[in-house]
């Protein structure tokens, strides 16, 4: 997968799960991961903000793309911002995407998953 798709694909992520982006124009664009998610990565850097250290991660590192632990995730929010509905209670093509979420999660790559919960994301923000 290319890295342009991987740094767009994970910053829909982020976005979904209200974790703030950080974009310095010389260095990129970083995250500060939240305590949750601190046991996934090793930070690189960090800074100190109102006395308490933050590690920051580039966003093109983090690893929703290959590691099914960080895609656990996002897969339990998708779910639990998404209660069980039926066909017709769903909105325009909302029945198809949550629908390939949960087949991908049971028999797809860790890749493939990635993909499919990108394809939703953009539906959600009405990304063409």
């Amino acid at each position: 997968m290319e890295l342009a798709k991987i740094i767009e694909g994970n910053k829909l992520i982020l976005k979904y799960l209200n974790i703030k982006c950080l974009d310095y124009p010389d260095f990129g664009v970083f995250v500060i991961l939240p305590d949750y998610m601190y046991h996934l990565h090793e930070p690189t850097l960090h800074e100190k903000i109102n006395g308490i250290y933050e590690y920051q991660v580039h966003v093109r590192d983090l690893k929703f793309h290959t590691s099914y632990d960080w895609l656990k995730i996002i897969l339990n929010k998708i779910q639990s911002d998404n209660p069980f509905k039926t066909i017709d209670e769903c909105a325009d093509k909302e029945w198809f995407y949550l629908s390939t979420i949960c087949r991908a999660t049971l028999s797809d790559s860790t890749e493939n998953i990635y993909k499919t919960i990108v394809s939703y994301l953009k539906f959600y923000y009405n990304i063409k």
